[in-house]
């Protein structure tokens, strides 16, 4: 029996980053402006003190209070700008450290794997390992720029890369696998 496709799909950065970019992981709002949200919160703490200070009737020196406040909301001004600027090198330099991280999790960072495609079942074959699945745990499969993604319940995927065909067209490979996940349902 031949095979319909065969693929070979390497496990680096460009993978992980698309696995990663598919899982909407990156950082939050918070993250981003944390500073400029700690400063704008400690702002307000001092704003609601001297607003009570003023009326129990005491006063904490009215030219002392408003050039703190000035002080501290031009000092959150100029943080926000400041992380608005850096903020995506931050970002990138932390998506890489997930991205490493998600390598070294897979154990599998670097490694190349073959993916033979026949009829009802795929065989993957890496340096160490061959394994059989078959398309009845097929649940989905995701389309990204530079892979497809084929998803057998929970985590467990098969990544085949666009480029790594070496029999077979991906546009016909794309058809193949989506009338496998319709024979289903």
């Amino acid at each position: 029996m031949e095979a319909r496709f065969s693929t070979v799909t390497k496990y680096d950065e460009v993978l992980y980053r698309e696995l990663m970019e598919k899982k909407k992981r990156k950082l939050g709002w918070f993250r981003r402006y944390y500073i400029t949200i700690s400063e704008l919160a400690l702002l307000t703490v001092f704003v609601i003190r001297s607003a009570v200070l003023e009326a129990r009737g005491q006063t904490p020196g009215e030219g002392l209070m408003i050039t703190l406040g000035v002080v501290a909301a031009v000092i959150a001004a100029a943080t926000f700008w400041i992380e608005r600027k850096n903020g995506p090198q931050r970002e990138d330099r932390a998506v890489r450290a997930k991205v490493r991280a998600m390598a070294i999790r897979s154990g599998k960072a670097g490694e190349k794997e073959e993916v033979y495609w026949f009829e009802d079942h795929c065989i993957i074959q890496t340096a160490d390992y061959a394994g059989k699945f078959c398309y009845t745990g097929l649940r989905r499969i995701v389309e990204e720029e530079h892979y497809y993604f084929l998803y057998f319940g929970g985590d467990r995927y098969i990544p085949a890369d666009k480029n790594g065909f070496r029999t077979g067209r991906p546009e016909k490979f794309l058809k193949f696998v989506q009338s496998k996940i319709s024979e289903k349902g």
